[in-house]
């Protein structure tokens, strides 16, 4: 695969599609598919099946009202790093795509062992991105190893933040992951009714921080052509370490 410097390859939809206010209203009073106007058809149901790789008649009421709670202006992106970016896909986008999936079909368990794994990914994803420094001197691979010594996820989070990589909120949402994965994996006395508050809560997270980590959004420009911006550190991540990632 090549590519110019400044171009990368995308898929649209792989989240889902989104939805305004009065089409979710719409779309919750479930009218008959043949009653669908064209341009809904097209660029919004659609996109729903294949995402929940269901026809629109057999998706329930329910499960629409839940994609519609994790789907909306923080949370979503239509476009996203084409599946040519394998390491990307497997550790990061499709890992979300199921916690989201997980959520809308009300398997709040799964969708938050999806999206604490997304997470942990994307820590990595940022700390490969980052670059540090002693002295001047921006240290390789091995002598981070020999300075940081084998990093855990609590204190990748804390050196990242403290180094800049991140923001106070993505650091929180990261810390926010964690905590809870953690308590479904090491804990039974988590209550199951807090399931579902809990799975909302990381999967909204494990989509903002997408959208932070990447940069990757589509914008109207002073001529009012449609742009593309994404995080240039995150791009050349993409290019040349989407296979080759570091270990501690």
């Amino acid at each position: 695969m090549t590519q110019k410097d400044n171009t990368i390859l995308l898929n649209f939809n792989r989240f889902g599609p989104s939805f305004t206010e009065e089409e979710e209203k719409w779309l919750l009073t479930k009218p008959a598919r043949k009653t669908i106007e064209d341009h809904l058809v097209n660029f919004r149901i659609k996109p729903l099946e294949e995402f929940l790789s269901k026809t629109f008649y057999k998706i329930k009421v329910s499960e629409i009202k839940r994609y519609c709670e994790i789907t909306d202006k923080d949370t979503h992106t239509s476009i996203t790093p084409s599946q040519d970016y394998a390491q990307l896909t497997s550790r990061i986008i499709q890992p979300i795509i199921l916690g989201k999936k997980y959520f809308t079909l009300g398997e709040y368990v799964s969708c938050i062992a999806m999206a604490g794994l997304a997470a942990e990914m994307m820590t990595l994803v940022v700390w490969n991105m980052s670059e540090f420094s002693v002295a001047g001197k921006v240290l390789n691979d091995e002598e981070q190893k020999v300075l940081f010594g084998r990093i855990d996820q609590e204190r990748r989070i804390k050196l990242l933040r403290l180094t800049n990589a991140i923001q106070d909120d993505d650091q929180k949402m990261l810390e926010e992951i964690r905590n809870i994965r953690n308590n479904y994996t090491h804990s039974w006395d988590v209550k199951s009714t807090q399931d579902k508050g809990n799975a909302k809560k990381v999967i909204r997270y494990a989509l903002i921080l997408f959208k932070n980590i990447s940069g990757i959004d589509l914008y109207i420009d002073k001529n009012r052509k449609q742009q593309l911006k994404v995080n240039p550190r995150f791009l050349q991540f993409l290019k040349s370490k989407d296979s080759s990632q570091k270990t501690s």
